[in-house]
């Protein structure tokens, strides 16, 4: 009798697979070999000025204006001011941080607990949206600011710095060779290492894109934060208040703060507005329209029509970023 699976009698088929089941430690096994991944270089933010030992200078319009004091232009004051500066800008960054993260678990940034109530929770998210807009606002603020001193260019490159010092990435000048704990140390050698060259003066490129830019665009508005000067006419008046050497002539700190204060009543007024009008309650929308335009002519009696012009296009703008923030789309 045949067996069951052997089809030729006892003998075994030659062409069956035999398997071992005992001890394959004598089965050559073909080892995996293992693939190093490159070692990844740090990130590095590099741009025209690193902020630290690289700095851009002032542009010429913005000393004659008033905005730079003559003394100021000094190696060691430029350094103190963009310390300053930078200092402002990253604890607005980390504010901003904070309240995101407040937003998104939803807890009272305070006292670090969460609502319970439905009604607690919609008041907190009021409260926190609102904050969030101060600081984004006061960060513009300060990037407006500086840029009226040092330029378009260095203003987008400092915010860029102050980002990415952040999120822990170095930030090198262009001109700069590796980080200086990179630099070989060459003492005794005879060598020195190569100086960092310092940037070109941006001034006068500048300006010649700002009168560029006046006289091909005469009649367009800059939607930048003012820091003007004030009117001579104001001050004599008495219009910033006076004091026991007579009326104050306020420096450009004061008139960042007064300005500050002002364009937050005014995009108070232009989203009030929109409100009114969405509710179709006509006589409160032209009622907070008139004084959304005594505010305007408030400021233009103390820095002029001009300087009035552009805190409009400012205000306007930042109401325009907070719908668009918030879903609501494009408005006019």
């Amino acid at each position: 009798m045949n067996r069951r699976g052997s089809p030729g009698g006892g003998s075994d088929d030659p062409n069956q697979l035999r398997i071992s089941w005992g001890d394959d430690s004598r089965v050559p096994r073909q080892r995996t070999p293992v693939v190093e991944s490159p070692p990844q270089e740090p990130l590095v933010q590099r741009l025209r000025w690193d902020f630290r030992e690289s700095f851009p200078q002032p542009l010429p319009e913005a000393i004659d204006a008033g905005i730079i004091g003559d003394e100021d232009v000094e190696p060691e004051n430029i350094r103190a001011i963009h310390q300053e500066q930078g200092r402002q800008l990253l604890a607005t960054l980390r504010d901003i941080s904070f309240i995101a993260d407040a937003r998104l678990r939803l807890f009272d940034p305070r006292t670090g607990k969460s609502p319970t109530s439905p009604e607690e929770k919609q008041r907190l998210q009021n409260q926190l949206l609102h904050e969030t807009q101060r600081l984004e606002l006061w960060w513009q603020t300060l990037i407006d600011t500086y840029a009226e001193a040092f330029g378009e260019e260095a203003a987008d490159a400092l915010g860029k710095a102050i980002r990415a010092r952040k999120a822990g990435i170095e930030v090198v000048a262009e001109s700069q060779s590796p980080r200086p704990n990179d630099i070989p140390n060459v003492q005794g050698s005879g060598q020195t290492a190569p100086p960092i060259a310092k940037p070109p003066h941006p001034g006068q490129e500048a300006l010649k894109k700002l009168q560029d830019r006046r006289t091909s665009h005469p009649r367009t508005v800059s939607a930048r934060f003012p820091v003007p000067k004030p009117l001579l006419a104001a001050v004599k008046a008495g219009h910033f208040g006076e004091d026991e050497n007579g009326v104050i002539y306020p420096n450009a700190a004061e008139v960042r703060a007064i300005t500050l204060r002002h364009s937050e009543k005014l995009i108070d007024l232009l989203e009030a507005i929109e409100q009114a009008a969405l509710s179709c309650v006509r006589s409160e929308a032209d009622r907070l329209r008139e004084a959304f335009r005594a505010g305007i002519a408030l400021y233009a009696e103390d820095f002029g029509k001009p300087a009035a012009e552009q805190l409009e296009a400012f205000v306007r703008r930042q109401v325009h970023l907070r719908a668009s923030e918030n879903g609501r789309g494009q408005h006019r």
